[in-house]
């Protein structure tokens, strides 16, 4: 029982294990995959600052006010509104 970032922390350990045991590890080995580790968090981390930006300036133009009053004018109520929700998730 452990959580996602426990479970691939003892995998990488569990890999850096059996690199060592078989003599695969080298530094070179070690510096790619430090480098792949490297891009994908600090694509990650882009991703996290762009939405956050992105919401700040939703809720400054008062966004979430005009989607309200949008959806609020939808014929049918609210059974209009989950129908019209659903189209646009599976669309």
């Amino acid at each position: 029982m452990a959580t996602p970032t426990e479970g691939g922390a003892m995998g990488a350990v569990g890999a850096l294990i059996m690199a060592t045991a078989r003599r695969r590890l080298s530094f070179a080995v070690l510096k790619q995959a430090l480098d792949g580790t490297a891009r994908l968090s600090v694509f990650v981390l882009f991703i996290l600052i762009g939405s956050t930006v992105f919401s700040f300036t939703f809720n400054a133009a008062d966004g979430h006010i005009w989607v309200e009053h949008l959806f609020d004018k939808l014929p049918g109520g609210q059974l209009g509104f989950l129908i019209f929700v659903n189209f646009l998730v599976f669309v």
